[in-house]
């Protein structure tokens, strides 16, 4: 839910605080930041509880393990987009730090 008051309040500024501005439409700010941000420790907190719940139930250690270094590694890459978000705050620059993205899907699966 924080997420999406984040991403409003960016569409809001670009909208109509910034109406007419063509040179900063196309790039980011901290509000557009916190969106990888955000869904990457969400991600991160419900797959630590799944992971937790398995070892309760299932006293499965390896199968923790895999999925808590999966789950840290998916945060990582999310909270590295937020910050690669910062330094390279253009839209047609964003390729840039695709390795980070790649890290942060790659994780996911």
């Amino acid at each position: 839910m924080l997420d999406v008051v984040f991403f409003m309040v960016y569409l809001y500024h670009i909208i109509v605080n910034l109406i007419g501005d063509r040179d900063y439409i196309p790039s980011a700010n901290w509000l557009f930041a916190t969106s990888p941000a955000i869904m990457g420790i969400t991600t991160c907190i419900v797959q630590l509880f799944f992971a937790w719940r398995i070892l309760i139930m299932a006293k499965n250690v390896w199968i923790v393990f895999v999925i808590s270094f999966f789950s840290i590694a998916s945060a990582l890459g999310a909270l590295g987009s937020a910050a690669a978000t910062h330094f390279v705050p253009q839209f047609d620059d964003f390729p840039k730090f695709k390795v980070v993205v790649i890290i942060w899907g790659g994780a996911l699966l």
